[in-house]
């Protein structure tokens, strides 16, 4: 199980699954920095920076949905791990992981579009290394799911052989 390479790049999906929780995604600052938006998991949060360095909370809106479609998708990935024996079951699963951290990239991309219109300040907002965090879980997805398919091609020459 663990020493095939495809466990190891399901394994990187769980990992950046689970990074993506704890690292910012997104925030824009307007103007000198008086006030800021910023874009987690959870929440799609304005600042208000006051002189003394500290933040003053004027809106929180939730939107917990895209930490639970990425919960979902670290979820599946590590029930791929396991899946071992049963190979196609195993593509099907890296197949459905596709599909959550695409739907899960677009939900934060529509969320930024409307945070981009809502707090309009000229400028873009600058993307943290989060946002990146579920782009990199879609290629380790990928690998493994083309070794898991390499892996299925030879069992089944090989069984064409006997």
């Amino acid at each position: 199980m663990i020493q095939r390479i495809q466990t190891l790049f399901l394994l990187g999906v769980v990992a950046c699954m689970v990074a993506v929780f704890f690292l910012p995604l997104w925030e824009k600052t307007k103007g000198t920095g008086e006030t800021q938006i910023a874009l987690d998991v959870y929440y799609l949060t304005t600042y208000d920076m006051e002189p003394d360095g500290t933040k003053e909370v004027l809106s929180k809106k939730n939107v917990i949905y895209i930490a639970a479609i990425f919960a979902a998708a670290g979820l599946v990935a590590l029930i791929s791990i396991f899946q071992y024996k049963n190979r196609l079951r195993q593509i099907k699963l890296g197949a459905l992981t596709a599909l959550l951290l695409m739907g899960g990239i677009v939900a934060e991309v529509m969320i930024l579009y409307r945070a981009e219109q809502l707090f309009d300040t000229g400028m873009k907002g600058d993307f943290e290394i989060g946002f990146f965090v579920p782009l990199l879980a879609l290629i380790f997805n990928s690998l493994a799911n083309r070794f898991i398919r390499r892996d299925e091609k030879l069992v089944r020459s090989v069984d064409r052989i006997r």
